[in-house]
């Protein structure tokens, strides 16, 4: 289906689930299942709900919010494992940068956090990160990865990524032996970004009137 046609036909949403319900074709899954997250994420405090039925009530359509309930679609199979793990997840902090055969531990260095980091992503917005010489320099997002569902690694080509961890995980000691790892890239993820700015924009333009 046609990324501007979605973009229209669901578009004037002041809402999380609206954008689910629009959105959910791109990732190949079901609004309901989406929406199912959301409640989940909710009900884990990830998200936050205002209170009350109508206008300006729900979960507000924002990056940061959806970034979540990607990380959860790329983190876990099914929604039963959408848990406290997968919220560490979301706030994994990250760890080390790999530029082409050197890796730099990320130390004391700030960077965003994973969901903001993937916000920033779907926003649009280019990454900052520490370079080799001690420079910070910003790139554009290629690709999300997540080791299931305690590693992720955005990707800004074949030879640069940085990495983050969920803190709680006993997998950083020893990771189990057979991993999966779920992944969007290429076309699929330049298309989900376009709509989510797209819908980001729309949101902003109602807000304004």
């Amino acid at each position: 289906m046609d990324i501007h046609h979605l973009l229209c036909t669901a578009l004037v949403m002041a809402g999380l689930k609206s954008f689910l319900l629009a959105v959910a074709p791109l990732l190949g899954v079901t609004s309901a299942a989406l929406y199912e997250r959301q409640r989940a994420l909710v009900a884990l405090g990830a998200l936050k709900s205002a209170p009350g039925r109508g206008p300006g009530s729900g979960v507000p359509l924002t990056a940061e919010n959806f970034a979540a309930i990607l990380i959860s679609v790329l983190a876990t199979e099914n929604l039963s494992d959408v848990d406290k793990r997968v919220v560490s997840l979301i706030n994994a902090p990250p760890v080390r940068v790999n530029i082409n055969d050197y890796s730099r531990e990320w130390g004391n260095t700030k960077g965003q956090v994973l969901v903001d980091a993937v916000s920033s992503a779907l926003s649009g917005k280019k990454l900052k990160f520490p370079a080799p010489d001690g420079n910070i320099f910003d790139m554009p997002i290629t690709a999300i990865r997540i080791t299931r569902s305690w590693r992720a690694q955005l990707l800004v080509n074949r030879s640069t990524e940085i990495e983050y961890k969920a803190k709680w995980s006993s997998f950083q000691r020893q990771p189990p032996p057979i991993s999966i790892t779920a992944e969007i890239e290429g076309k699929s993820l330049d298309n989900l970004i376009a709509f989510t700015q797209g819908a980001l924009s729309q949101a902003a333009e109602g807000d304004d009137e």
